[in-house]
């Protein structure tokens, strides 16, 4: 039966130590052969890790207890040992304390790499040297990552590297402010990463990193959403490459930087919302170039000029969509002195027919300074046919209502004309004032309706004007030059509703004064007697109207009711009043004065009319 043979498991320790006098690692002088300096060590017992028989043969032959750094390499050369076939794996460790020789030690020193022993014995020396290698091409490295967090560090961006040797995480200042956290408020390790992701962005951001780390690919880039201290979440793009792997191309070292882009975000999602709301606007919309040439139009914009596709109109000049084909350069020309436009004219499809657009034009100028112009059109035909034919009914009505308002003028003074023709057939004096008084009411009335066909409004007259006439026709109708009338009539403008009443009270009021307040003088030397007087003001406040008429004559009776005054002219002014919804104030301590003030508009009081 064949016999087979394994090689030996041993351990070699390189003990990193620094003592007052000197620092470097630890060699012994070997007790047994092969004879010369070595590197703490020795053979695995059965039942011993490799860890173990690391700390074991440390301590038996330094005396010091040694704290296992990280595991080397392993050596298996067959000759590294004269007297056997050995595989060794190599430890680096470090202790603490004063070293002493035992066990297979005579003698131990501590070396640096440029005063090593002559003799070191079995592949020892090897190992030394790749030692102080890794050291230097570990100290370059740290050097290169050093100079590499400070210029990321100079950054905004938070850093972040991952030794996944010791799975270790190093979160740097910028990375918890991001956040809204104090400076290593919290661990950085692999779990709170994953806490603080979306709950919707988890799953597909451990997604991508797993893949990264089996692609064995340089760079890895992620973006998540992370929740911030006061519970909102921010988006992170992170970065991040390899800067350390092992013989098997497996990651060791990896930096990377989280970047806030949740402003960009934001801004990238408007934009969409943006894109989809033109793509999907009833206007048309579209860009053109300092060429004159589009870039871009809408669904809306082929459809109203009748195109199937965006290839068919890209690169096409504006000008072809137009009934003047030079309208473009003069459209532009405008809106580079004035930054915008509105404009409307007529467009032409693509199969040749035409119809009305307004078009509004705006001038934009991107990050290279290159110049592009917005247009959101309409299409108007319609609203434009829609618009003569209002302006033609506007018309039509115009003349409808400004004969209406004629013939009840005409109507109105053939009735006039009626009690002209009666009173004078009448003898008794006070029967035709009577009728005279009739008239003038019937004529107030008249007036206005004349004064609305004469008008540029039939919703408005000039009341000032309108109250002047009347007050003239009234002097005119008692001719009483023993009595002077002033008068004091705000540009005012009132509607039909608002001046007949106010003007059949104004009648009453004036009329009163000249009927009854005054006694008849005769004029001595032909000079009239200006001691009688009635005074006449009608002005506007904020939100009413008021009427003002003052005698110095004789005044009222103290007796009359003027809740129920019999007279059929006090009478017919306290209905005026109610259907002015106003106010009637009369005052007879000195002079007599009616005060009737009415709301500018009826809807605003729904109160009867007031006489005190």
């Amino acid at each position: 039966m064949a016999s087979y043979r394994n090689p030996i498991p041993t351990v070699d320790i390189i003990i990193e130590i620094s003592t007052p006098e000197k620092s470097g690692i630890i060699l012994i002088e070997r007790r047994n052969p092969p004879f010369g300096w070595a590197l703490p060590g020795g053979f695995v017992d059965y039942g011993e890790s490799l860890e173990q028989a690391a700390i074991r043969e440390a301590l038996e032959e330094t005396s010091l207890h040694v704290n296992l750094s990280r595991q080397f390499h392993s050596y298996s050369d067959p000759s590294r040992d004269p007297r056997q076939h050995t595989i060794t794996t190599v430890y680096i460790a470090s202790a603490t304390g004063t070293p002493k020789a035992a066990d297979d030690a005579i003698n131990l020193d501590i070396f640096q790499e440029n005063d090593l022993p002559k003799t070191i014995v079995f592949d020892h020396a090897l190992i030394i040297q790749d030692y102080f290698q890794d050291k230097l091409d570990s100290a370059k490295k740290n050097i290169q990552i050093e100079k590499m967090m400070q210029a990321l560090n100079a950054t905004t961006d938070g850093i972040w590297e991952w030794n996944f040797k010791t799975n270790n995480l190093t979160f740097s200042p910028n990375y918890y402010l991001m956040l809204g956290y104090q400076p290593y408020e919290f661990p950085a390790c692999y779990e709170n990463w994953v806490n603080l992701i979306h709950p919707d962005d988890k799953n597909k951001a451990l997604a991508v990193a797993t893949e990264y780390l089996k692609s064995k690919s340089d760079r890895y880039e992620n973006e998540f959403r992370m929740r911030t201290k006061d519970n909102k979440y921010c988006w992170i793009r992170t970065k991040a490459r390899v800067v350390e792997r092992d013989t098997n191309g497996n990651a060791i070292l990896m930096i990377g930087n989280h970047e806030d882009i949740t402003e960009r975000k934001l801004m990238s999602e408007k934009l969409n919302l943006l894109t989809k709301a033109v793509d999907h606007s009833l206007a048309g919309f579209a860009i053109v170039d300092e060429n004159i040439q589009f870039r871009y139009v809408n669904k809306a914009h082929l459809e109203m000029w009748g195109y199937d596709t965006l290839d068919e109109v890209l690169g096409t000049s504006p000008g072809s969509h137009c009934a003047d084909t030079y309208l473009p350069e003069k459209i532009i020309e405008h809106v580079n002195k004035e930054g915008s436009g509105d404009f409307e004219y007529v467009a032409k499809r693509k199969d040749g027919s035409c119809f009305d657009v307004f078009m509004r034009v705006t001038a934009i100028t991107d990050n290279d300074g290159k110049r592009y112009y917005n247009g959101f059109s309409l299409d108007i035909s319609d609203r434009k046919a829609t618009a003569k034919r209002l302006r033609e009914y506007a018309e039509e009505q115009k003349v409808l209502v400004r004969e209406i308002h004629h013939r009840v003028k005409n109507n109105l003074e053939v009735i006039i004309s009626l009690i002209e023709m009666r009173a004078r057939a009448i003898e008794d004096a006070s029967l035709q004032l009577i009728f005279n008084e009739i008239k003038e009411r019937i004529w107030a009335i008249a007036y206005v309706h004349k004064e609305l066909y004469d008008s540029h409004s039939f919703l408005y007259i000039d009341f000032k004007s309108y109250l002047e006439n009347l007050t003239h026709e009234i002097c005119n109708l008692y001719a009483r030059s023993d009595i002077q009338i002033t008068y004091n009539f705000a540009d005012i403008h009132i509607d039909i509703e608002t001046a007949i009443p106010c003007s059949l009270a104004y009648i009453e009021m004036i009329s009163n004064a000249f009927k009854h307040a005054f006694q008849k003088k005769k004029c001595e030397n032909n000079q009239p007697d200006y001691s009688q007087t009635i005074h006449v003001d009608f002005y506007e406040n904020s939100d009413t109207f008021t009427l003002f008429v003052k005698d110095n004559g004789k005044g009222l009776p103290s007796d009359i009711d003027w809740d129920k005054p019999e007279t059929i002219g006090f009478r017919l002014i306290n209905i005026l009043t109610k259907q002015l919804n106003g106010f009637l104030k009369i005052n007879t301590a000195e002079e007599t004065e009616f005060r009737l003030t009415f709301p500018k508009r009826k809807e605003s009081s729904n109160q009867p009319g007031n006489i005190v």
